[in-house]
């Protein structure tokens, strides 16, 4: 099945239904009555670009037919929708896997011949913005989201999620992983060391991510630090273990990806929205460390009515510090779970394990141990800390039976 691209605004929001006319508070007569970055366009201020708030033309019975009016939002936090593209009609997927790529702004469908669409989209302060007029992700689709920025759905109608939004970074990045903002806290990378390299820190974000363990030599790397609630970014990379004899420190993971679901109406989650970090590398080589893991992402909701339905999953977890090595390369830390349990960091090797990323109520990585506790040589990465799960609504229900980790915070 193919990604449905209902066209036509009526279509989307329900038979009957319509947008209120333009507001007055938009009305000009020249540019200069209009605020920075709009012109005045036929008796209105819009923004170049964006959606177009003036009145449609009279038709032929001499009765004004109703406008799209982006005044009647009340401003959101991450964009203002008069900066919007207009949508194009509903975004509906079906079962399958879906990926949307916020640098290009492409969807790419299920492959029987593979198919992408191009989403009505703009960048607005450094976000990728789609502008739909409702989203849609049935119970057998999963949604992959990727690229340079993070993601937000401006929806004018709901958002219902029965299947999966997955801007993890298990595998690869998720959408708008590892900003520069993280530079400002980063985890360090472990000291190196030719009888045994020590630890990566793990990366940090809500909570601090773990400390590197102690090698038979270098220093622990401290694990990044934790940080106030954020505007919306992705996580923050944990750092690269301290290489032994050779260049065999294991690489940081990366942060999770960031998603934001901004609905006019209403947003339902039946489904599961990932954000998780991913696991560090283990140490390749004799006497090399573990990388740090990756902290979770961000997952945004926000919406006049938000419900969060038992079996439903939010999740921003920190993914398990990378093993170091002996004789035997180490194990990769897993990724932040989909769930409340701890990603176990890196084991199977004959060093020193990887720290255990956060979750649940447990916002902090955990601290690689040292090869003390094995006899020597590489040591582990720190495990990295929790994200953000932010959800702002004036009507909220989250069901006892819905797992959020780590707890919800209200911005």
């Amino acid at each position: 099945m193919k990604a449905k691209l209902w066209l036509g605004v009526a279509l989307a929001l329900g038979a009957g239904c319509s947008f209120p006319t333009a507001s007055v508070g938009y009305r000009c007569e020249v540019t200069a009555d209009c605020e920075t970055g709009r012109v005045c366009d036929q008796g209105f201020c819009v923004a170049p670009g964006g959606v177009d708030a003036r009145p449609m033309p009279t038709g032929d019975d001499g009765d004004d037919p109703p406008a799209f009016d982006c005044t009647a939002w009340p401003a959101p936090r991450h964009f203002m929708p008069c900066d919007l593209p207009m949508p194009a009609g509903a975004l509906v997927l079906d079962a399958g896997p879906y990926t949307y790529d916020t640098t290009s702004g492409t969807l790419s469908g299920p492959t029987s011949g593979p198919t992408s669409a191009v989403i009505a989209s703009k960048v607005i302060g450094g976000n990728r913005v789609i502008s739909v007029e409702r989203l849609a992700i049935g119970a057998g689709a999963t949604l992959r989201v990727v690229g340079s920025q993070p993601l937000v759905v401006a929806s004018w109608g709901a958002i219902d999620v029965s299947g999966t939004l997955d801007a993890s970074s298990a595998g690869s990045p998720g959408a708008g992983a590892n900003p520069s903002a993280c530079d400002g806290h980063a985890a360090a990378i472990g000291g190196s060391s030719d009888v045994g390299g020590s630890g990566g820190g793990g990366g940090g974000f809500q909570g601090a991510g773990g400390r590197g363990g102690q090698g038979d030599g270098g220093t622990p790397g401290n694990g990044g630090g934790a940080v106030a609630a954020p505007l919306l970014l992705g996580g923050c990379p944990g750092a690269r273990g301290g290489d032994g004899d050779a260049q065999n420190g294991g690489a940081g993971g990366a942060g999770g990806g960031a998603v934001q679901l901004t609905a006019r109406q209403s947003i339902t989650i039946t489904g599961k929205v990932h954000a998780g970090g991913a696991g560090g590398s283990g140490a390749t080589g004799s006497d090399g460390a573990g990388g740090g893991g990756g902290s979770g992402g961000m997952i945004g909701l926000e919406s006049p009515q938000v419900a969060v339905r038992a079996g439903a999953i939010l999740a921003a977890n920190g993914g398990g510090g990378g093993q170091g090595a002996n004789a035997q390369p180490g194990g990769a830390g897993q990724p932040g779970a989909l769930g409340a349990t701890a990603a176990a960091g890196g084991t199977g090797g004959d060093s020193a394990r990887g720290g255990d990323g956060s979750a649940g109520t447990t916002l902090a990585g955990g601290s690689g141990p040292s090869t003390a506790s094995v006899g020597g040589d590489g040591a582990g990465g720190g495990g990295g800390g929790a994200g953000f799960i932010a959800i702002e609504s004036a009507s909220r229900q989250l069901d006892a039976g819905a797992v959020i980790s780590p707890t919800a915070i209200d911005p």
